[in-house]
């Protein structure tokens, strides 16, 4: 068991291809192998700032509609950042055009988009702030 705990996880990779491949098609039940490293107790998003999502969640009220607003970023960040942001503001309503919310997540963007007006800001990290909007 010690030597189990001190392998990587990327070697585990090719024991638990072939140990899936012989179970068949039991393999899709199991997701690891006894004794491999699991998942982290928090979802990993590269690239994404988490704990300006987490501060956003504290201000945002349940049920709010949001924008999230960001500059055009690679595909590997945008992703992320979309499943971040559903995942830490779950209590509240993701909208796609900037009418529609109450709230504008910038993320990485200038200004906001058009048809709102800034009530209130709130900054939560590097470049990423939280705006109370009103339709302009």
């Amino acid at each position: 068991m010690l030597a189990a705990t001190c392998v990587g996880a990327a070697s585990w990779a090719p024991v638990r291809d072939r140990t899936l491949a012989r179970i068949g098609p039991y393999g899709p039940i199991f997701n690891r192998l006894p004794g491999e490293p699991s998942d982290p107790p928090r979802p990993a998003f590269p690239g994404v700032d988490v704990g300006a999502l987490r501060r956003a969640a504290d201000i945002l009220p349940r049920g709010a509609r949001y924008l999230l607003y960001h500059v055009t970023l690679d595909r590997q960040v945008v992703q992320p950042l979309g499943l971040a942001a559903g995942l830490y503001l779950a209590d509240c309503l993701r909208v796609r055009r900037a009418a529609e919310a109450d709230w504008v997540l910038r993320y990485g963007a200038r200004g906001l988009p058009a048809g709102v007006r800034p009530l209130r800001s709130h900054e939560l990290g590097r470049g990423v702030a939280l705006v109370r909007v009103r339709r302009a």
